[in-house]
């Protein structure tokens, strides 16, 4: 490394320092001491340095994501995952390495944002959103599979902590109900988001949150 790249390295570093105390975007959110230790981790600008120690932060909570039991433990820890692999494809994903991060993220996303959010009740008392035979992705009612992931673009409004049930709320959502068994339980598949509409195809493959080949149920 050149006298000038290692100028040019600490002067990021000092960047992101700064925003770290000030809990400024990008790394607002991040776990602090994760953070830090990536910041420090860097071995360079280029974005295969600064995907590797972004990703490497990521990696660490997505397996504390699959290894923990608790459900909350396990949806902050994938939205950590999430947070540090956004950080990766920072500020655009322009090269391989980023674009690797910026798909990682968007899987991470949807880990920590599933039908359990909204089966989970009120803190302060009263029923949930959604009846509890719907309390999970993947559930089958009627003969369909179902499941609610973030929609395209999508990105956190509130932490856990400002939500009435301790969940973290995104922007967009696309909700899917695909037959469980093609041909025997449905023969077509539906699809709905934040527009309200509902879309449906007679393919019975899962309707993709692009909604390619679906159309709006009349």
């Amino acid at each position: 490394m050149t006298v000038s790249e290692q100028r040019s390295l600490e002067d990021g570093r000092a960047w992101l320092r700064q925003r770290l105390e000030r809990g400024v975007h990008p790394l607002d959110l991040l776990d602090q001491e994760a953070a830090w230790e990536a910041v420090e981790s860097l071995q360079g600008l280029d974005p295969e340095s600064w995907a590797a120690s972004w990703g490497a932060a990521a990696d660490r909570f997505a397996g504390e994501a699959a290894r923990t039991s608790d459900p909350g433990a396990k949806r902050e820890a994938w939205l950590q995952a999430y947070r540090f692999s956004f950080v990766g494809r920072y500020p655009i994903p322009n090269d391989p390495a980023k674009e690797r991060q910026y798909a990682r993220a968007r899987e991470f996303f949807r880990n920590a944002t599933s039908l359990d959010d909204l089966a989970t009740p009120p803190s302060s008392g009263g029923t949930s959103f959604i009846t509890p035979d719907l309390s999970a992705n993947g559930t089958v009612k009627a003969g369909y599979t179902v499941l609610v992931v973030p929609g395209t673009g999508a990105s956190q409004v509130l932490a856990g902590a400002a939500t009435c049930n301790g969940t973290t709320s995104q922007s967009s959502y696309h909700a899917t109900a695909t037959p469980a068994t093609l041909g025997q339980t449905g023969t077509r598949a539906f699809a709905t988001n934040n527009s309200g509409s509902v879309y449906q195809n007679y393919t019975g493959v899962a309707i993709p949150a692009s909604l390619a080949g679906a159309q709006v149920l009349q």
